[in-house]
């Protein structure tokens, strides 16, 4: 199972594109702090990916230094630089949930796939 529930601050402003084939997609850089097993606060960035109905949603919804909580799955790519291949791994989301500052949601979550009630 790959499947991914990770909370943190939207560190970059989120871009929107539609991609070949009008495909809504929308990126940006999450920021989360945890402690390490020796109480150093630490701070690590994540690439973000959104995709079809959840990049919609999140166009308008979502703006940096905002809290979220994302759930989704882990992918990675391949990215040609010079003449070295570059390994990154990224977040594809299908849920986000606004957050407060104190982490309890604000907003009812955004799921990519519809249920059948939804179809009307």
């Amino acid at each position: 199972m790959n499947r991914l529930y990770i909370d943190g601050k939207i560190a970059s402003e989120p871009v929107f594109k539609m991609e070949s084939g009008e495909v809504p997609h929308l990126t940006f850089w999450l920021g989360v702090r945890h402690k390490t097993r020796s109480g150093e606060t630490r701070f690590e960035y994540y690439r973000v990916s959104a995709w079809h109905r959840t990049a919609l949603w999140a166009q308008d919804r979502l703006r940096r230094g905002q809290f979220v909580s994302v759930a989704g799955y882990l992918t990675q790519r391949t990215v040609q630089r010079a003449e070295e291949k570059l390994h990154c791994a990224e977040i594809v989301v299908e849920q986000f949930q606004l957050l407060n500052a104190l982490g309890k949601a604000k907003e009812t979550p955004v799921q990519e796939n519809p249920s059948v009630n939804d179809a009307a």
